[in-house]
C-alpha cells in the first residue's frame, strides 16, 4: 500500500504479511518504510495490524535509499497501540469504545447531523416500537424530499452540498470535494438555516 503526501511528496510504503496459521513469522505483520521526495528513506515501521505499529527515524543504511535492504534504527516509538475493548463490550452491541462515543449526542450541532436522527436515539434508549416506527416516517420524508429536487432539478445535479464544493484535483486526477469550512461558521453563529429539514 502506497500512501503520498501530495504537499512534501514524502512517500510511505506499507506491506502486509499474509497470515498463516503454519508460518513461523509474526502473524499479521506489517511493515513500512517512509521516504522524502529524494526516494531517500527517513522511517521505518513494523509491527501488526492487530497490536501496535511502532516506526523510528532511520540512522543507517548501506546506500540510504529504498532498495536498501538493511536500515537501523534504535529510537523505535509506538504509533499505535490497539485499545483493549472495555469490560462492559457484550452489553453494547460488541461496539468498540470508538464506535459508541461517535453516535455521543453533542449540543450545537447542524440539526441534518445523523446524531440528531430521532429512531436512532429511540433505539439507544430501547424504546423498539417507537424507533420503528420513526424510521418508517424519517425514511418516507426523505423519499418524498427527493422527488421533489428530482422535479426541480436535472438528475445528479439537484442537489447541491452544503458544506463541500466539487473541484478538480490535478494530483490526483479526479474530481473531489473539499470542505469550505462554514460549517463551522454556521455552528458558531448557530445559524442553521441553509440546512434542509431532515429528520
Amino acid at each position: 500500500m502506497d500512501i503520498i503526501n501530495h504537499t512534501t511528496k514524502d512517500t510511505c510504503k506499507l506491506k502486509y504479511f499474509q497470515y498463516s496459521y503454519f508460518s513461523k513469522d509474526v502473524p499479521r505483520k506489517v511493515t513500512g518504510v517512509i521516504t522524502d521526495s529524494n526516494s531517500q528513506a527517513r522511517w521505518v515501521l513494523s509491527g501488526t495490524w492487530t497490536e501496535k505499529i511502532e516506526g523510528g527515524p532511520v540512522e543507517s543504511t548501506s546506500d540510504h535509499n529504498t532498495h536498501s535492504h538493511h536500515m537501523e534504527t534504535h529510537n523505535m516509538k509506538v504509533l499505535w497501540q490497539r485499545k483493549m475493548p472495555p469490560a462492559y463490550m457484550e452489553k453494547m452491541y460488541n461496539f468498540t469504545e470508538l464506535a459508541i462515543e461517535l453516535n455521543e449526542d453533542e449540543p450545537g450541532v447542524a440539526p441534518t447531523d445523523s446524531r440528531r436522527r430521532p429512531d436512532q436515539r429511540l433505539m439507544e434508549e430501547g424504546r423498539w416500537d417507537e424507533a420503528n416506527q420513526e424510521k418508517l416516517r424519517v425514511e418516507e420524508k426523505q423519499r418524498q424530499t427527493r422527488k421533489i429536487r428530482e422535479v426541480h432539478g436535472s438528475g445528479t445535479d439537484s442537489y447541491k452540498p452544503k458544506w463541500f464544493i466539487k473541484q478538480f484535483d490535478s494530483m490526483t486526477n479526479s474530481d473531489v470535494h473539499v470542505f469550505t469550512n462554514q460549517y463551522w461558521e454556521s455552528k458558531l453563529k448557530q445559524d442553521w438555516s441553509r440546512c434542509d429539514d431532515i429528520f
